[in-house]
């Protein structure tokens, strides 16, 4: 009976560590996933914001071209 409940106990410990260790390794993962968000969100950021500089400039390039097209008339 003894070793029985020492078997047991020593099975529940590893089973504990494995979920632990499990819990690890998910928590691993979410802080990974949390760091490429934080990446990924600084790059469209960034991406977003080359656009409207893009934007802009073709903006600009329209109005001279319409100018010039005026003066060309």
């Amino acid at each position: 009976m003894a070793i029985e409940k020492m078997d047991n106990e020593f099975n529940l410990r590893q089973v504990l560590e494995e979920k632990d260790k499990i819990i690890e390794d998910q928590k691993k993962k979410i802080g990974d996933l949390q760091r490429a968000l934080v990446t990924d969100a600084l790059k469209y950021s960034r991406l977003e914001y080359q656009f409207k500089e893009i934007q802009a400039e073709w903006a600009k390039e329209k109005k001279l071209a319409k100018s010039l097209m005026k003066l060309t008339k």
